[in-house]
């Protein structure tokens, strides 16, 4: 599990090693945005895009097969449930962490230069990827609990995934295009655009992990970027939760 943890989370570094030859790498927030596009591709197009999402994808997979399709003869299953998930988040949000430091490396090695708000940069950027594993590891474990069929729990799983990751950024994207830049010319103020976009964003897809990431980065430094942290967290919490407590009915799993 730990080895192939590791290679589907390091994926992402390749995407950091081909745009750190390109860029002015002398430019901090330019290291960390090539960090935080690899590790986290809103909206991905190429191959590398593509395999920047597969960490993602496989934290959900990984929940979605958590648990088994036989009766658990123990004294709490909920107790268990969570004792899986625990391991499982500890594993898998070092490893994103790990990768995000990676990749920092390696622009290190192609010529950025060292800062000590860069490092926070990079820290931020690791620490908030962890946390979008860990709530989408926490949606697959949700999703376990729904069905005790190995495939539709894949089938779920992919699903959920692809829209959660894939169509509603790009719905998103379209639409903020067509009301703020719909002859190609900004309508309003940046500035304004850019808080009518985060309460959108903020407050209406909460649930959205890899926006609430983008937001919450973006604003890293601010203050309000602490609400885009809580709805990472809160999810988690909240699907693991409901995880839980179907797990320890025995709903969806085994009942008849």
């Amino acid at each position: 599990m730990a080895a192939l943890s590791l290679a589907v989370f390091l994926t992402p570094l390749p995407s950091v090693l081909s745009a750190g030859r390109i860029p002015p790498l002398w430019d901090s927030g330019e290291v960390v945005r090539i960090i935080y596009e690899a590790v986290n591709p809103v909206i991905p197009t190429g191959i590398l895009g593509v395999l920047g999402t597969l960490p993602m994808y496989f934290a959900l997979l990984v929940g979605a097969c958590s648990t088994k399709d036989e009766p658990l003869n123990i004294p709490s299953r909920s107790a268990y449930l969570l004792g899986r998930f625990t391991g499982h988040a500890a594993l898998l949000s070092a490893m994103s962490f790990a990768s995000t430091l990676l990749g920092f490396l390696i622009l290190l090695h192609l010529g950025a230069a060292l800062s000590g708000e860069l490092l926070e940069a990079v820290l931020t950027a690791g620490a908030l990827f962890s946390l979008v594993v860990v709530q989408l590891l926490a949606l697959g474990y949700l999703i376990s609990t729904l069905s005790g069929e190995m495939p539709v729990r894949l089938a779920v799983a992919l699903s959920v995934g692809f829209v959660l990751l894939i169509m509603i950024p790009l719905a998103v994207s379209f639409l903020f295009m067509l009301m703020y830049a719909p002859m190609g010319e900004l309508v309003k103020d940046p500035a304004v655009i850019r808080e009518e976009t985060w309460r959108y964003l903020t407050l209406y897809l909460p649930f959205e992990p890899t926006l609430q990431m983008e937001e919450a980065l973006g604003r890293a430094g601010t203050g309000v970027n602490l609400l885009n942290v809580l709805n990472l967290g809160v999810f988690s919490a909240v699907y693991i939760a409901i995880a839980a407590l179907l797990f320890s009915r025995g709903e969806g799993l085994d009942s008849p």
